[in-house]
């Protein structure tokens, strides 16, 4: 009950943030807000993005119910901010200026492990290194178009940033029928994804 109260306010609270503008895309992650985990969001019921987080905000997710953290920073572990936390940390160092299809797949088979869930995967600022990893989970487990993937991983209001034009061009570009026929065969989502505006 605890959690379920905590996830209603952070929900809240993230909506807020996005007060005044256009109407956020019910597609897109819902953002949230919690102390110590910048940039946060949720993409499902089992799977969250956010930037670095403190050692406050690993105790934060912990206490909230995240059992996993993927980090995906090239030279950072999470070992110093997840010191006396339970969490199962998770590196896969990927270089944003070259991202590699291995560490794709290190990365999918350790997000669509059941008993690893709920997920939280970061990089540094939330948004490039994130976003691409972000981008290719609508694509092969939710079912977006990759057009549909980039315009949330450049538009979506994560801070993606202009100097690394090219990974549009690589989400498009990745063959993402291996990755679903490897990592999703049988796999349901704890909650199914939205395109266009409305739930699948």
């Amino acid at each position: 009950m605890r959690i379920m109260i905590t996830l209603a306010m952070c929900l809240v609270m993230g909506a807020t943030a996005y007060g005044g503008e256009e109407p956020r895309p019910r597609a897109w992650a819902v953002p949230m807000s919690m102390e110590g985990v910048p940039n946060l969001h949720r993409l499902d019921e089992g799977v969250y993005r956010s930037a670095q987080p403190s050692a406050l905000g690993m105790k934060n997710l912990e206490s909230w119910g995240i059992k996993t953290v993927i980090n995906l920073r090239l030279f950072h572990s999470d070992t110093d901010e997840a010191r006396g936390t339970g969490l199962r940390l998770v590196r896969v160092p990927m270089k944003t200026w070259a991202p590699d299809e291995i560490k794709v797949a290190r990365f999918f088979s350790e997000l669509m492990e059941p008993s690893n869930r709920p997920v939280l995967f970061h990089c540094w600022h939330g948004a490039d290194r994130t976003g691409v990893m972000g981008a290719l989970y609508r694509v092969v487990v939710q079912g977006w178009t990759k057009e549909e993937a980039i315009d949330e991983m450049v538009h979506g209001g994560y801070g993606f940033h202009p100097i690394w034009f090219h990974l549009p061009g690589w989400v498009r570009d990745m063959d993402v029928d291996v990755l679903k026929k490897e990592f999703t065969d049988g796999f349901i989502p704890l909650q199914r994804g939205v395109r266009s505006g409305s739930v699948l």
